[in-house]
C-alpha cells in the first residue's frame, strides 16, 4: 500500500515539474545597451510602429532551447527599400511585403537565431547580422532594437527573455535618428517537443490507478 502511494505521489510530483518547465521562456537577448523606442512624434519623430517598449540595440538574440520560430512583419516608416533574411533566404520586403506576412524557421539548442538586414540605402551586400555589438552606441550606423514584446518602458533595458520578441531595424538612411521603425518583425518561438508527454490530468489518473491497485492487492493478500 505505502509503495503504491509513493507511485502515484511521484508521478503527480513528475507532472507538476514538467509543466513548470514548459513555462521557461524560449529565446533569450544577450548583450546590448539599454535603449527605449521613442514615442510617435508624427512624420519621422519617434517609432511609429513599436512606441514605447525598453529593449536593447547592439545585442544578440540566442536560443537556450531547440525551438521553431515563426517571423511576421508588423511595419515600417522608411522611404528606402530594407530587406529581412532568416538565414540565406529573403522573409520581407519593407515596401513591398504585406504586413502579417509570416516566415517559418528554427534554431538549434545554443545558438543565435539566424537573421540578418540589408540596408539599401548604404549600398551594402550585406546588413547587421544577430551578433553582438552589432550597434554599440545610439547614432551609431545600421542597427537593430531587441526588445521583449509586451514589455512596456522598464528602466535599465527591462527583460531579457521571452517568447515573442521585436526585431526593429534603423537605416540611418534619413540621418542618425534612432528610432528603430525601418522594416519592424516580431519573432515568436515554441519548445520543439521531444517526444509525446502526458497531460497533467492523464498523470494524476494514473496516480490514481496506481493507488487503486496497491489497495486491490493488498484485500487480496487479506
Amino acid at each position: 500500500m505505502k509503495r503504491a502511494l509513493l507511485a502515484g505521489a511521484a508521478v503527480i510530483a513528475l507532472s507538476f515539474g514538467t509543466a513548470g518547465a514548459a513555462n521557461a521562456a524560449l529565446l533569450n537577448i544577450i548583450g546590448g545597451l539599454a535603449f527605449d523606442t521613442p514615442p510617435d512624434g508624427g512624420g519621422r519623430i519617434g517609432n511609429q510602429i513599436i512606441p514605447n517598449n525598453s529593449g536593447y540595440i547592439g545585442a544578440a538574440l540566442f536560443a537556450p532551447g531547440n525551438v521553431n520560430l515563426t517571423y511576421e512583419f508588423i511595419g515600417f516608416e522608411a522611404e528606402f527599400t530594407n530587406h529581412f533574411l532568416v538565414g540565406s533566404t529573403l522573409a520581407f520586403v519593407n515596401n513591398t511585403t504585406p504586413v502579417g506576412t509570416t516566415f517559418i524557421s528554427s534554431a538549434a539548442a545554443g545558438t543565435l537565431v539566424d537573421f540578418a538586414f540589408i540596408a539599401d540605402v548604404l549600398g551594402e551586400n550585406g546588413g547587421p547580422f544577430n551578433r553582438p555589438n552589432e550597434e554599440t552606441n545610439a547614432n551609431d550606423t545600421v542597427g537593430f532594437f531587441l526588445g521583449v514584446v509586451g514589455a512596456g518602458l522598464v528602466p535599465g533595458g527591462g527583460p531579457r527573455t521571452g517568447d515573442a520578441i521585436y526585431i526593429a531595424l534603423d537605416d540611418s538612411g534619413a540621418g542618425p535618428n534612432d528610432n528603430h521603425d525601418d522594416l519592424v518583425v516580431i519573432v515568436r518561438a515554441t519548445a520543439v517537443p521531444e517526444g509525446p508527454v502526458p497531460e497533467p490530468a492523464t498523470l494524476a489518473l494514473l496516480g490514481g490507478s496506481l493507488i487503486g491497485l496497491g489497495l486491490l492487492g493488498r484485500r487480496r493478500r487479506r
